[in-house]
């Protein structure tokens, strides 16, 4: 027999958890009990004829899934225009970053407009490059 040693604070909740692993524990699992079909009668015609030839599995054929098109213009968020800004900042300064940001009328980053957003994010990599 395996023993097992807890120590809990003792709440109410504690309590009732030990309580139904005890109740759990003592419990003596039910038998599993065979299922018992009737057989087919096509099974009992074929136990008294010949054996037959066995079947060769049909080589499966690969399922080809089609990619699924990407969404033309998928929605940018000001927090992708943050993050390329930081990193475009970080590689070429915040000079460059200025005059980008200056191109579209803005102080800065969260004043430009969400339809420039992907104009933005395009002349930040022109410049990358």
């Amino acid at each position: 027999m395996t023993q097992i040693t807890l120590t809990l604070d003792l709440t109410s909740e504690n309590l009732n958890l030990l309580h139904s692993l005890i109740n759990a524990m003592n419990q003596k699992p039910e038998p599993e009990q065979p299922v018992v079909t009737e057989p087919d009668k096509q099974e009992k015609t074929a136990k008294s004829k010949k054996p037959a030839k066995p079947v060769e599995p049909e080589p499966e054929t690969p399922v080809i899934e089609e990619p699924k098109p990407e969404p033309e213009n998928p929605k940018i968020t000001f927090s992708d225009i943050r993050a390329a800004a930081y990193a475009f900042q970080q590689t070429k300064g915040q000079p460059r970053l200025k005059k980008i940001i200056d191109k579209y009328n803005a102080e800065k980053i969260s004043a430009i407009p969400e339809d420039k957003y992907s104009a933005f994010l395009a002349d930040l990599e022109a410049d990358n490059e």
